[in-house]
Parts: C-alpha cells; structure tokens; sequence
C-alpha cells in the first residue's frame, strides 16, 4: 500500500469517526443492536460451516458415524459450556 493509499484510508476513517461521533444516544443504542444482531448471525454460519467440516473430516479419516456423532455431541457439549463459564 503506498503512501496515497495509506493516506486516503486515514481520511475515510477520520470522516466515518466524526460521523460516528455525532450519533445520538437512541441511534448508537440502535447501531449495537443491529451489529449485535449481524454479529450473531455470522457465529451461527460459521459454528455450522465448522460443524460441517470437523464432522466431514472424521469421517473422511473412516471414524464411524455413530462415533463421529458422539464427538460432535461431545464438542457441542464441551463449546456450550464454556461459553456459558464466559458469561
């Protein structure tokens, strides 16, 4: 990225900063609910492609399916409840 590049960001970010800077306080409240939202959206793809390619990784090293199933379950389990120690 040369130096023009570099500065023409710099300016795009500096505007969109003075922007954000002049939400109100319903609009800002209404900005996190919305990326809270998208940002749920895009976990529940990715857990799911995830999901797809752990269990198709099993299987393609011949694990059985009933055992592929309890390892995902397992996981799963493991995933749920450590995310709700986060919390």
């Amino acid at each position: 990225m040369g130096r023009s590049e570099r500065r023409a960001e710099d300016r795009s970010k500096q505007k969109l900063r003075r922007e954000v800077n002049m939400l109100t306080p319903n609009q800002t409240i209404l900005m996190n609910e919305l990326l809270q939202a998208k940002i749920d959206e895009l976990l529940d793809i990715y857990k799911d492609v995830v999901d797809k390619a752990v269990y198709e990784a099993l299987r393609n090293n011949h694990i059985s399916k009933d055992r592929t199933d309890r390892i995902m379950l397992e996981a799963n389990k493991i995933i749920k409840h450590k995310l709700l120690e986060e919390k």
